[in-house]
């Protein structure tokens, strides 16, 4: 999208693809195609921020969810170790003790 200076006048036309084909569809002139391109810039940069904002959210959740994980994985470690101590294996997912 974007404004367009056609004989001295400002001209608002925004570009949609159809296909393969880009077509410029008018939607104002004069200062109503200025008033509506600073809407549009507007809306357009809210929603970056707010993209921006959920990406690093997803980036915050994505590292508690892998120290979590890190976390998990030690402890699971360490019980596994605790049972092969205590005289137990591993057969078909459960833990018995050796006879």
């Amino acid at each position: 999208m974007g404004i367009e200076i056609r004989r001295g006048s400002p001209y608002l036309y925004r570009k949609e693809r159809h296909g393969d084909r880009v077509v410029s569809r008018y939607v104002g002139g004069g200062l109503l195609a200025l008033i509506v391109a600073e809407q549009d810039e507007a809306e357009r940069a809210e929603r970056a921020a707010v993209a921006d904002a959920w990406r690093a959210e997803r980036k915050r959740m994505e590292a508690e969810d892998r120290a979590f994980a890190d976390d998990f994985d030690r402890v699971e470690a360490e019980a596994r170790r605790i049972l092969a101590e205590a005289g137990y294996h591993r057969t078909r997912g459960r833990w018995r003790k050796y006879r």
